[in-house]
């Protein structure tokens, strides 16, 4: 019997095995509680049809979790006078994107979109980690921009926004190609279109020219501090089961 989306679903869950594999100890019981808060892992039913799932969130969080841990190794005396430890940068990145149906659904009703910043998703996330993680959790996407309007970021916030533009889907992937990858929903017609519209009227540049602009002097700083090549960046530090096969 075939049943659809049910091979991906348990893609999925094989890549979140092996991504914890390659994790040190942290608190996998609060992550799973989150993750359930979530709805990641329940199925999606649309006219009394299975739709999809959505573990492959969970799956693109473990394996951003994996080049974030990597990078926090080389960065721990920063870390640490911030505060922070690999262990935090780890659930930060395991659960940041936790939220992504929750806010699929409230856009699916036609309300206005719940940031991940809320005061909802911000009490839901300190049930299980401490306020330090959370707030690491919004150094993603359009917050973490926002971040960066009033101050640099922290050495933690750098690692949580680069290893979440570095992962496509359950793939660590150079950040210029997944911005290239979202080119195409950034663009007339596109369902981010009035984000770009958004950027192009507060940053007088686009989100793609915004984001490149953040992102390439982290990596040049990360970079310098691992010894990676440039090449292959940040596909170095991590197992090639986690990589595409090739960069350009």
């Amino acid at each position: 019997m075939n049943i659809p989306h049910f091979k991906q679903y348990a893609n999925d869950l094989q890549v979140i095995e092996k991504a914890f594999g390659h994790l040190p100890d942290f608190d996998v019981n609060a992550v799973f509680a989150t993750w359930e808060a979530g709805n990641l892992f329940l199925p999606e039913w649309k006219n009394s049809k299975l739709f999809g799932w959505w573990m492959n969130v969970a799956a693109h969080m473990s394996v951003a979790a994996v080049l974030g841990y990597k990078l926090s190794l080389f960065m721990k005396d920063s870390l640490a006078k911030e505060g922070f430890t690999p262990k935090d940068i780890i659930e930060a990145l395991l659960v940041h994107d936790w939220a992504k149906r929750l806010e699929s659904d409230v856009l699916a009703d036609g309300a206005e979109m719940v940031m991940r910043e809320s005061e909802m998703h911000h009490k839901t996330l300190l049930q299980w980690f401490p306020e330090k993680v959370t707030e690491l959790t919004a150094a993603t996407g359009d917050n973490g921009v926002q971040i960066t309007d009033t101050r640099q970021f922290t050495s933690g916030e750098k690692i949580i926004f680069y290893s979440d533009y570095c992962t496509s889907s359950c793939r660590i992937v150079p950040f210029v190609k997944r911005l290239e990858e979202l080119l195409p929903h950034f663009a007339r017609g596109g369902r981010y279109e009035k984000a770009d519209a958004y950027y192009k009227k507060h940053y007088r540049m686009s989100h793609n020219e915004k984001i490149t602009q953040l992102l390439a002097p982290i990596e040049a700083e990360f970079i310098a501090l691992t010894g990676g090549a440039k090449k292959n960046f940040p596909a170095c530090l991590i197992p090639d089961e986690f990589c595409e096969n090739t960069y350009e």
